[in-house]
């Protein structure tokens, strides 16, 4: 069977699904969600979840998306608490709102997918993988390994950091060397987290706790040596949190219980180019980063608006929305706004794995200074909003 559309999308996670979402929402475009996975499910608790800021949350709004995810579970958190486990220093934000809310990724999937099933200008192909790739006189065409192919006049990988539709156009990737992975977990503690978002910074790497929904439970996400997190793994749950409440100083008392645990693979990195005549690239196809900053998804969900926001100009202008012209209009404003946020991320969890004594009385400085400096949080937090293009 042979599929003509505007747009094809491989990928129908959050990102994918939002840029399908936001396409069909404002434009004429018809779209195709190609992804090897099933429509997503939730089922709670997801092991995966983010810290989305406001202006993601103003997309989900956008879309019609924010009300199915309140009515599922969001976490608000507001404030964040910030500190060196090798000196003194500390930091804490807070804002007269929420600062954001932690959301399961999954919850988030199936909000956005309830809205794709409303929109009649948008067709999923789900539990397919494609096959082959190519470019066209007239676009773009993906064949299908159960044969069928679909053609468009523009391809979205959004297919995540292993993406098959970046490396079948044969972009390459700049990869920052790391040893590291990352164990998430849900937790129960025995004080209440005070829907406080906190983060320490250890010689082996940053470690969160992240506000749930019930007043003592909260994800973790523990950043550690390949080596160190196998070990962590291999202990049982009563071991583990002993290891886990000590490492965190007992900011939260004792861990109660931990659900099952899980490993992921830190690997930052970027795509030496956004985007090609006929392609562009979204969220972790594009880029991927360390998650102490939590700002991962929400740098995905930009370069979807940011991508939408082109294509809109683009078809109001009566230009082709597959030129690499117009294409390269998005590279341009997200490798503007991605870059300095990938890199100063880097750059801080380098400095904080210096575990030389100097370095400890110069971070701890510095924290003290960011503490008592109220323009300077206010910056933070104003980088850390990210910009909705509107």
């Amino acid at each position: 069977m042979n599929t003509n559309v505007d747009v094809v999308i491989v990928g129908g996670g959050l990102v994918g699904a939002t840029l399908a979402a936001l396409l069909a929402s404002k434009t004429a475009l018809s779209i195709a969600i190609i992804d090897k996975q099933t429509l997503p499910q939730y089922t709670p608790p997801d092991h995966r979840v983010s810290a989305v800021v406001p202006s993601s949350i103003q997309l989900f709004k956008t879309i019609n998306a924010w009300g199915a995810m309140q009515a599922m579970s969001v976490s608000p958190y507001e404030r964040m608490a910030v500190w060196d486990g090798q000196s003194s220093g500390y930091v804490s934000f807070d804002a007269p709102k929420q600062l954001g809310f932690i959301i399961e990724n999954s919850l988030m999937q199936v909000a956005v997918h309830e809205v794709l099933a409303q929109q009649a200008s948008v067709q999923r192909f789900m539990a397919v993988e494609p096959a082959t790739y190519e470019t066209t006189a007239e676009g773009v065409a993906i064949q299908l390994k159960n044969g069928d192919c679909i053609t468009a006049k523009l391809a979205v990988a959004a297919d995540g950091a292993h993406s098959w539709l970046r490396q079948a156009a044969g972009i390459a990737l700049k990869q920052t060397p790391s040893e590291d992975a990352a164990i998430v977990a849900t937790v129960t503690t025995e004080k209440p987290h005070e829907a406080t978002a906190r983060q320490i910074f250890l010689k082996t790497g940053p470690l969160a706790f992240l506000p749930l929904t019930h007043t003592h439970t909260s994800s973790i996400v523990w950043s550690l040596p390949n080596a160190l997190a196998e070990s962590y793994l291999s202990l049982d749950d009563t071991a583990f949190a002993k290891v886990l409440a000590a490492a965190f100083e007992h900011r939260l008392g004792a861990v109660l219980s931990v659900t099952s645990r899980h490993r992921l693979p830190l690997q930052p990195q970027q795509a030496l180019a956004y985007v090609q005549p006929g392609l562009a690239l979204v969220g972790d196809a594009a880029h991927t980063m360390h998650p102490l900053a939590g700002l991962g998804v929400n740098l995905g969900l930009m370069d979807a608006a940011s991508l939408a926001d082109v294509l809109m100009k683009a078809l109001k202008a009566g230009e082709p929305i597959g030129d690499y012209r117009v294409l390269r209009r998005y590279a341009r404003w997200r490798a503007a706004e991605n870059l300095p946020i990938l890199t100063g991320v880097d750059a801080i969890k380098r400095c904080f794995a210096l575990d030389q004594p100097a370095f400890s009385v110069l971070r701890g400085l510095g924290m003290t200074l960011t503490e008592r400096c109220t323009w300077v949080k206010k910056a933070f937090i104003q980088i850390a909003s990210l910009n909705y293009p509107r």
